[in-house]
């Protein structure tokens, strides 16, 4: 395992340092086995972003999310060949996707943090007169969490670490806000996963670092009490993490009315409002 690792990152140098694939390096990495495939993920990331950069084609990602897409996933509601019954839908407007692109803050993530999606700054100012208050994290998603879980015994599945911080200020308001008797409600599975991380040792603390977190059915939760977040691929670490919070029988229900009612799965989908189990 650790022999074909290397060869991966090999080729992903000698890529990058301009040579060119042969046929033999071809058929090395086609034929690498499921447990190297993030690996692998992670290396095509890395040579996309040394000679692009971080830039999208605002059109083919929108072709993608408007019932073109090449890719045959029976259980997606944007499959070109598969009537799942649940109605398209399209992206935002290609110069709306730019700029909140252009707003992120840090580089880094391979995604956009989408349940954030649903809030604005009208949205966040209302709340805020209303004595809501909120707070921000930050957490490198990879490609990893996008990917299924594909052995029998989910203990023994490995979670690509990725990078996480929590500023001081973000930390003293969370405090404040449990000792006044407040909920923290978590936007997004991403600042689930970023808080929880940050609480492992059973107190909040300001930090940065990597996190491998991999939280499924049975997970003591210390920090998040609600949140809010779209809904997720089947088989994937995402929907163990809204399992865990809810309930397995719960998440059923409430996938089975999103799916009644025909809402907007995943990316730039609905929303969902879920209450911790033991809250």
């Amino acid at each position: 395992m650790h022999e074909k690792r290397g060869m991966i990152l090999k080729h992903r140098d000698d890529v990058v340092n301009g040579k060119k694939i042969t046929n033999t390096m071809a058929s090395e990495l086609f034929n690498i086995n499921d447990e190297l495939l993030l690996d692998l993920s992670d290396a095509a990331n890395y040579v996309t972003r040394h000679f692009y950069g971080s830039k999208v084609d605002i059109e083919e990602l929108a072709n993608i999310k408007k019932n073109f897409c090449s890719e045959d996933c029976t259980f997606c509601s944007q499959s070109a060949f598969f009537n799942t019954k649940i109605t398209g839908y399209e992206l935002p407007p290609p110069e709306e996707i730019v700029e909140q692109a252009l707003n992120a803050k840090n580089d880094g993530a391979v995604a956009a943090p989408t349940a954030g999606l649903h809030f604005d700054d009208l949205l966040l100012s209302n709340l805020k007169n209303q004595g809501i208050d909120h707070a921000f994290v930050t957490l490198h998603v990879g490609a990893g969490t996008f990917q299924p879980v594909k052995v029998d015994d989910i203990e023994t599945h490995k979670m690509h670490s990725e990078y996480y911080e929590i500023s001081q200020k973000t930390v003293d308001k969370i405090i404040l806000a449990k000792k006044n008797g407040g909920r923290i409600i978590a936007v997004g599975t991403t600042a689930v996963r970023t808080l929880e991380s940050a609480s492992k040792i059973g107190e909040l603390k300001s930090q940065k670092g990597d996190t491998d977190i991999f939280i499924y059915p049975g997970f003591k939760f210390q920090i998040v009490d609600a949140m809010i977040t779209n809904f997720h691929l089947p088989k994937s670490s995402l929907l163990m993490l809204v399992s865990a919070f809810i309930g397995f029988e719960q998440m059923h229900q409430t996938y089975q009315h999103a799916i009644n009612q025909e809402y907007r799965f995943f990316s730039y989908g609905d929303a969902m409002f879920l209450e911790r189990l033991d809250f």
